[in-house]
């Protein structure tokens, strides 16, 4: 039983210092308001799919209602998805991804959503919110 409760506490740990390394990002952008949008499943019957379906939905209009407004900065990791490193990035997150990506500096990036992904798939993976 201690070693479960040692173990608990080190994964606790653990996972509280991933958010302290974040620190100097959201002190930098500190004007900035950080969402995430989380659907919950309220309808037990509903099927996996349709939860995923109705989450991108409201995800999708809550992020165009405040996309002009706000001049919204969309960052996802989206590494789980692929079972490699990777970003989903808008437009409006082109001047921090160029300012910790030299690759994309002299890249004249126009389109609006960007799936940024290594060369190689052997690439070590830094992760930017650091």
């Amino acid at each position: 039983m201690t070693i479960i409760i040692i173990s608990s506490n080190i994964a606790v740990v653990y996972d509280a210092y991933q958010y302290y390394k974040q620190k100097p990002f959201f002190e930098r952008h500190r004007d900035y308001y950080y969402t995430q949008l989380d659907y919950k499943i309220t309808d037990n019957n509903s099927s996996s799919d349709n939860t995923l379906e109705k989450s991108a939905s409201v995800q999708y209009k809550f992020y165009k209602q405040f996309y002009d407004k706000f001049n919204a900065i969309l960052l996802a990791d989206i590494s789980n998805f692929l079972h490699y490193p990777g970003i989903l990035a808008n437009s409006n997150a082109f001047h921090y991804l160029s300012s910790q990506i030299t690759e994309l500096r002299d890249k004249p990036l126009k389109k609006e959503i960007y799936f940024i992904v290594p060369a190689k798939r052997t690439y070590q993976w830094k992760k930017l919110w650091r």
